[in-house]
């Protein structure tokens, strides 16, 4: 294996080890996958996450550099994978350290769709920041041996999911209001997984799927089946899979050099080829990461960062 192949192949998996505590744990597992056995249809059961009551917000004084409210963050990256600080970049150009032993982006670290809401590690558990004031919100501390990370933004902001994890193992999952900082906790069906928030609802995968080659992948949104069809495409892998993101009434599946979009009924919406690093949705389109340039899918620059940057744009959590 060339050297720059190495490289590639290592930023991979220190991207999917962006959400662990111990990165070099994840990156032994090698991206391991559940062996999950198959879930039950009974689609009633995940018409709704039942929230369960009993947790209450905790409001503490922001500790980063609060901006104007017309200055949101834009970026949260670091120049290397390896000894670089990490800076929290605003819409109008300022940069806030956020210190060398932050968990590096993408994975722990977080900014809302939005741009106003920034989620961080602390301690045992996870805060989330406005950037605009001085409010702060954390969550209940993680189980032992476990870390709490985020998993997936509403579009509109207002809501972010969490789970306590290790190595991928879910203990808990959290919804976090932004409206009031009020916690509550997700009933997910078992053998389900939520890999977004939409317009409609929670969107869930079956993980028996996962490490099952194929083009076609089975999702509950809001309680009704929908299926992706690549077609030509293999959407789940041997390795695992899907890479879904979810963002207001559409649904992205990665695979390399390619995202494609569909609707929340499975209808193929649109296909974006590209080369470098897929970031994720962005209010422009599709954003990708090519020879230092932060550009929407179809071209269009936006901004530059140092070519080797790990980068988390505005909505980008694990999934």
């Amino acid at each position: 294996m060339s050297k720059d192949s190495l490289r590639a192949a290592y930023r991979a998996l220190e991207e999917e080890a962006g959400d662990y505590a111990d990165a070099g744990r994840a990156l032994t597992t090698l991206r391991r996958r559940r062996s999950a056995a198959a879930a039950g249809t009974a689609l009633a059961v995940l018409a709704v996450l039942v929230m369960v009551s009993g947790l209450w917000p905790t409001r503490q004084e922001s500790s980063v550099i609060a901006g104007p409210v017309h200055a949101v963050g834009r970026s949260i990256h670091t120049a290397c994978m390896h000894g670089c600080p990490t800076f929290l970049t605003y819409t109008d150009g300022r940069q806030v350290s956020l210190g060398e032993q932050t968990p590096v982006p993408p994975g722990n670290l977080t900014l809302s769709p939005d741009g106003r809401w920034l989620g961080i590690p602390v301690g045992d558990g996870f805060e989330v920041r406005d950037l605009t004031g001085d409010t702060v919100y954390r969550t209940p501390s993680a189980a032992s041996g476990e870390v709490i990370g985020p998993w997936a933004w509403s579009a509109d902001s207002r809501t972010l999911l969490l789970a306590s994890h290790a190595s991928g193992d879910v203990s808990a999952y959290y919804l976090l209001d932004l409206t009031n900082g009020r916690i509550s906790r997700p009933e997910v069906p078992k053998g389900f997984e939520p890999v977004g928030l939409s317009a409609r609802g929670p969107v869930l995968f079956e993980e028996s799927q996962y490490g099952k080659r194929a083009t076609r992948v089975r999702l509950v949104v809001a309680g009704r089946e929908t299926v992706l069809d690549g077609r030509d495409v293999e959407l789940i892998n041997q390795d695992g899979g899907p890479a879904l993101e979810v963002r207001g009434d559409r649904i992205y599946a990665r695979v390399v050099g390619k995202v494609i979009e569909f609707d929340l009924d499975g209808v193929e919406v649109s296909r974006y080829e590209f080369s470098g690093r897929a970031l994720g949705p962005g209010p422009s389109g599709y954003l990708v990461f090519t020879d230092g340039k932060v550009a929407t899918a179809s071209g269009a620059v936006l901004y530059e960062l140092p070519k080797e940057s790990l980068i988390s744009v505005p909505g980008r959590a694990r999934h």
